[in-house]
């Protein structure tokens, strides 16, 4: 009993001493208070994020300890955007832009200060192409001979689902692969249609016209809408096609995306190949030359163009319908005294050489016009021969390209000369056919416009606008604008006409072809083409949006011939534009004798039909 009551005294006295004792409060030191527990940073979520190629949302959870504030969250990969950092929630959010490509990994990393954890992001490489598989239901082409190479046959076709109409441009809703291919040279009779050559053809990167491939440059997709816009237009980057006595397959890729095009069917093109033409002895009654000095061949020789005919021009300096025109491109000694066309023998030069007493053939040729003086009902351009221009007149024998001689005089001296040379009031290569300042008259016409993006590379969009006479017949205006920012449709500024690309310019006219490009006036004619026109080469447009939704645009430019242009424009917005190329497809109306007298030289030589300028 004494034992037990010894035992129960001890145990308050054992628990006592088992009890912790409490830490000391710390004493201040001699620079403040003493340090507390350090940070901590800790992952909650996975260490590894998987997404799929398609992108998307994803989040981090974090646990921060004894710390105030908040961590940062960075990351290189800029694929990798939108981060932010909740602290109410302890996540970290962030978007994963589409992956288009192979597999990607970058860290996303997460700091407090001096520590800190990386997060893996993965995303899924992008699902290969499944391809396109099209059959095509209409096929047509066109056989040009050797004429765009050496011993070489030059096939032009359309593999399509829809044709083309009157004028040769795609129909509505179609789909087109244009194919230019070079194989064996056929050079039996011109006939109607000539067969395919059987065979199979590589896509040429360069070009270069060689038997047993496609060229690169004149091969690709086109494809329009329901107005028969085209929406997109693209080469191929690889590929080949076979030919069979009654099938053609075309396999490509494009983009990325392999193209398997398939016709059955008769392989039949139209053969464009040009007669040999029969000789012909030409007595001309009219002859005019322009004199351009030494512009194109400074200090060596002058230039003069030549043109005779066997009935003239109109008062505008159209050629007259069933007239017969030769336009020689001649280079002579420089001109010293009196201006006079210089006497002598010139040869063809094939070489554009430009030395003295040669005709550059590049720039000189023979047509016939038909009853309505539009098209040519004939035409050649000469590989040899010679012309003689004496006191008594001029002689000539010219050798077309298909072997005809043309045998041609004219008697008396050519004193009809004006000269537009360097330092005459002329100009050189002068497209406007305007003749003095123009009001432009834009009642009646509409306003569209297609945002291209950045297509200049220089860091702002660019904005192919039309104002088009409803009616289709009148004044019009397109215009090449570069805005000031990316990611927006908005026209409204001030735009300084310049090449230089810079922020609120439009871009100056230009030719590429029969087509005006970028920015000019025109004046449609009944038939859709430009009758007339002038590029827009200096001065400023105005486009200003108007409280109630209309715009209002103010021009005042100067074409290549200082004419001074000018337009007032209030209207709706027309949305999309009925341009779906950066060209309102204006086709200009033929050689105009206009522009030869103002000194521009066009090159005669012909190009392919419209589908295979693209490219």
């Amino acid at each position: 009993m004494k034992k037990l009551f010894y035992l129960l005294l001890a145990l308050p006295m054992l628990l006592a001493a088992c009890e912790k004792t409490p830490e000391p409060t710390p004493e201040p030191g001699p620079d403040g208070p003493l340090p507390g527990p350090e940070p901590e940073l800790y992952l909650v979520s996975n260490g590894v994020q998987y997404f799929e190629a398609a992108g998307g949302e994803g989040d981090i959870e974090y646990r921060l300890e004894n710390a105030e504030g908040q961590p940062q969250a960075t990351t290189t990969a800029d694929w990798i955007t939108n981060i932010t950092v909740v602290p109410e929630n302890s996540t970290v959010t962030f978007f994963i832009a589409e992956n288009k490509g192979e597999e990607r990994k970058a860290p996303l990393t997460l700091s407090y200060g001096s520590i800190s954890f990386d997060v893996e992001i993965v995303q899924k490489a992008a699902e290969a192409p499944t391809g396109v598989v099209f059959e095509a239901t209409v096929f047509g082409g066109e056989y040009y001979g050797d004429y765009y190479a050496d011993n070489a046959g030059n096939y032009y076709i359309w593999l399509a689902d829809k044709g083309f109409d009157e004028d040769g441009y795609e129909l509505a809703n179609g789909t087109y692969y244009f194919v230019d291919i070079f194989a064996e040279l056929y050079d039996g009779e011109i006939s109607d249609v000539v067969n395919l050559p059987v065979g199979e053809y590589t896509l040429d990167a360069t070009s270069a016209g060689v038997v047993g491939t496609f060229t690169k440059e004149y091969s690709g997709l086109v494809k329009t809408d329901e107005d028969a816009n085209i929406t997109s237009e693209v080469s191929f980057d690889s590929g080949k096609v076979v030919i069979t006595e009654n099938s053609v397959t075309l396999t490509v890729v494009i983009e990325g995306v392999e193209h398997t095009v398939t016709y059955t069917g008769s392989t039949a093109v139209a053969d464009v190949r040009k007669p040999a033409g029969e000789d012909k002895e030409f007595v001309a009654e009219q002859a005019i030359a322009y004199y351009r000095g030494d512009y194109y061949n400074p200090g060596a020789s002058d230039n003069f163009s030549l043109l005779l005919s066997d009935i003239g021009w109109d008062e505008e300096g159209w050629e007259l319908p069933n007239g017969t025109y030769y336009v020689l491109d001649l280079y002579t000694n420089i001109i010293e005294g009196e201006l006079a066309l210089p006497y002598g023998t010139y040869t063809i030069d094939v070489n554009s050489t430009l030395e003295p007493l040669t005709i550059d053939a590049s720039y000189s040729q023979y047509y016939l016009l038909d009853d309505a003086g539009w098209d040519y009902l004939e035409e050649a351009y000469f590989m040899e021969g010679s012309v003689t221009i004496s006191a008594e007149g001029i002689t000539a024998e010219l050798v077309t390209e298909s072997g005809a001689v043309h045998t041609i005089t004219y008697e008396g001296i050519v004193d009809n000369i004006i000269d537009y040379s360097e330092d005459s009031e002329g100009g050189d290569d002068i497209y406007s056919t305007l003749w003095e300042d123009y009001r432009c008259n834009l009642d009646g016409c509409i306003l569209s416009y297609k945002n291209w993006g950045d297509y200049y590379e220089v860091g702002y969009d660019n904005i192919f606008m039309t104002l088009m006479p409803e009616s289709g017949i009148g004044d019009g205006l397109q215009l090449d604008l570069i805005t000031g920012a990316t990611g927006t449709s908005e026209i409204a500024g001030e735009y300084t006409i310049s090449n230089s690309l810079d922020a609120y310019t439009a871009y100056p006219g230009w030719i590429d072809g029969d087509s005006l490009e970028s920015s000019w006036y025109f004046n449609r004619d009944e038939e859709g083409y430009a009758v007339d026109y002038a590029p827009l080469m200096s001065g400023t447009l105005k486009i200003a949006k108007n409280s109630d939704g209309t715009y209002t645009i103010e021009l005042d430019a100067y074409d290549d011939a200082d004419n001074n242009i000018t337009a007032s424009w209030t209207g709706i917005d027309n949305g999309a534009t009925t341009a779906s190329v950066k060209s309102a497809n204006m086709p200009t109306k033929g050689q105009n004798m206009k522009q030869m007298q103002r000194g521009e030289k066009h090159d005669v030589k012909s190009a392919k039909p419209f589908m295979k300028s693209r490219f």
